[in-house]
């Protein structure tokens, strides 16, 4: 297995009008693309017990992220649907009923004088 020696750095953050420094692991290079991570695809980071473990997400593990994301904005679409038909069935009450002329109910039709 080879082996790379990288420096861990920092990344400052704007938290509540102060800055903290977190740590930040920056890795590039062509032996990444050989590895199988190329420009722009998804990786996963396994991490435990001071270890990480990077691989690229594999195809079925794409397609059950897009899955849940797209179930996750139906369901927000959903709820959002379902909120509007809400508001329209309280505006409806609150509209006032006007009935409608009958053509049967209209009064005789004048007779023109001759």
């Amino acid at each position: 297995m080879k082996q790379k020696n990288i420096k861990v750095a920092y990344k400052s953050r704007s938290t509540g009008g102060s800055y903290t420094q977190v740590p930040k692991i920056q890795l590039e290079g062509r032996w990444l693309e050989e590895l199988g991570f190329s420009i722009g695809s998804t990786i996963v980071v396994e991490y435990e017990d001071s270890s990480l473990r990077i691989r690229p997400m594999t195809a079925e593990e794409q397609e059950g992220q897009q899955r849940a994301e797209l179930e996750k904005e139906l369901a927000s679409k959903s709820a959002a649907i379902r909120r509007l038909q809400k508001d329209l069935h309280e505006d409806s009450k609150r509209l006032p009923h006007v009935a409608e002329s009958n053509p049967g109910y209209s009064s005789p039709s004048k007779k023109s004088s001759r």
